[in-house]
């Protein structure tokens, strides 16, 4: 009788480690998941600033008294780039946080 209940202690032990494992596991799967998103998210953010920036600049330079070809502002060409670039990054994160949250098997 004995021997039986330290057994099943024993085992009941062992699944508790193992559930304990899966569940950390699976946090720090979790976790590093929604850092990707929050960084996402703040690019995204970043973003819609340049966007901001720029129909701010286009709108200026429209109602000037010579307005300008807005493509060849330097202002705006470098706002361009970085918007192309906050794109890149968004991707490659989105990408990253799909290898994340992806099951191994």
């Amino acid at each position: 009788m004995w021997s039986d209940l330290k057994e099943d202690l024993a085992r009941g032990i062992e699944k508790i480690k193992w559930v304990s494992v899966f569940v950390s596991d699976r946090l720090k799967t979790d976790i590093a998941l929604f850092k990707l998103l929050e960084k996402i998210t703040e690019l995204e953010r970043s973003k819609t600033s340049l966007y901001a920036e720029i129909g701010e600049k286009v709108y200026e330079l429209s109602s000037a008294e010579n307005p300008s070809n807005v493509y060849t502002h330097p202002e705006i060409s470098r706002n361009l780039r970085d918007v192309t670039e906050l794109d890149n990054k968004i991707e490659e994160l989105k990408k990253q946080a799909s290898a994340v949250s992806t099951p191994e098997g």
